[in-house]
């Protein structure tokens, strides 16, 4: 029985959790301004971007990272790494990576990102790749317009350890990365700060 009243208790405590947090939701939702122009907005504007479908921009990085975060490096030897914790050590230089999301808003392009998880990253059994799926609304606070590349470059933990072994490796970077570089660099997105992705819902 003491079992079953601790069951009871968390799916309770869960239920509260849910609630209170759509509560909340509904509350930001009311009071956050529907976008029409990104570049209309201020930063630090309450936002939300209806009707826009999204992709992940780092998919591969992000399934490269939670490999590394697996534990997948324990059993294999690695020179010069005798007894050094090297999947605690990754843990504390990944501990920040991050999913990049991108989408289309009219004209515009739009950023933002989600902290990675390697288990439960999202409520009731939803995964990441749902949000690719069909047309969704973010609410979130506009941070304002950047270069991609320079986003990609703070957010993109594994990126960030390419370039910095680019670096020590040869000093100089390759013509032909220097110049898909270049045209990254061009590219500018909106920023967004999300709070919340959503799917509208069409009741009749």
């Amino acid at each position: 029985m003491a079992g079953t009243g601790s069951r009871t208790k968390k799916v309770a405590d869960s239920f509260k959790v849910v609630s209170t947090k759509s509560t909340i939701l509904e509350q930001v939702y009311s009071k956050a301004i529907e976008a029409k122009k990104l570049t209309e907005n201020k930063i630090g504007n309450l936002i939300k971007i209806k009707n826009t479908s999204l992709g992940i921009d780092n998919e591969a990085d992000i399934l490269a990272t939670k490999s590394l975060l697996s534990g997948i490096l324990k059993q294999v030897p690695i020179e010069g790494a005798e007894g050094v914790d090297v999947t605690g050590l990754l843990e504390v230089m990944l501990k920040d990576s991050a999913y990049i999301f991108s989408g289309k808003f009219n004209d515009s392009t739009i950023t933002f990102k989600i902290p990675m998880k390697v288990e439960n990253e999202m409520e009731s059994q939803y995964s990441i790749s749902d949000l690719e799926i069909g047309p969704v609304t973010i609410i979130g606070i506009y941070r304002g317009t950047y270069k991609k590349s320079m986003i990609d470059n703070k957010i993109n933990r594994i990126l960030s350890l390419q370039n910095l072994s680019k670096q020590n490796d040869t000093g100089i970077e390759s013509d032909e990365s220097q110049n898909q570089e270049d045209k990254t660099s061009e590219q500018m997105t909106h920023f967004i700060d999300v709070i919340a992705v959503i799917q509208e819902l069409t009741i009749k």
